[in-house]
């Protein structure tokens, strides 16, 4: 799941999770040295017992880190999940091997020719169904001319005949 976010927010989970296992690290640290010494701390000081109270604290400040760092990690996916569909970029391509579709420095995809089902052209679109129910909707508005629209659409027909024979 994580290759689908952005570099920035990657390296951002990536530093809070070493920083949140070398303070939870550390305060188990504390915990269990002072825990160690809880029978002599018994017998000698009775009711004040500072160490013990410095241990609840390592634990109790342990669970609020790990509370902080799951909730930012939260508000990260969340603020990477708002990417509306008109501000990305697809780029879509055909080869020997397939059908590739990209989105600009994100994720790449190749579907190999048997792994399409069929290609439609509608007025609007060219279709490439990768089974029955998802299909890459590619809009001719994004050919430069209608001769570049119709190029790609012989050459995904060429490459989808091959793969039918």
């Amino acid at each position: 799941m994580l290759r689908y976010l952005s570099p920035f927010i990657r390296r951002r989970l990536r530093i809070l999770n070493v920083a949140s296992w070398a303070f939870h690290v550390c305060c188990f640290w504390i915990l269990f040295s002072r825990l160690r010494h809880i029978a002599v701390q018994l017998e000698l000081f009775g009711e004040g017992m500072g160490d013990i109270y410095w241990a609840i604290g390592a634990v109790i400040a342990s669970a609020l880190v790990f509370t902080a760092a799951f909730v930012y990690e939260i508000a990260l996916r969340r603020q990477a999940a708002i990417r509306p569909l008109t501000q990305r970029q697809f780029v879509y391509s055909l080869h020997e091997e397939g059908f590739v579709s990209e989105e600009a420095g994100r994720s790449r995809n190749l579907y190999f020719w048997p792994a399409v089902e069929r290609a439609e052209r509608t007025e609007n679109f060219i279709l490439v169904f990768i089974d029955q129910a998802a299909a890459f909707p590619i809009p001719l508005r994004a050919f430069a001319n209608d001769g570049h629209a119709a190029e790609f659409w012989q050459q995904l027909i060429v490459y989808r005949s091959a793969y039918a024979q």
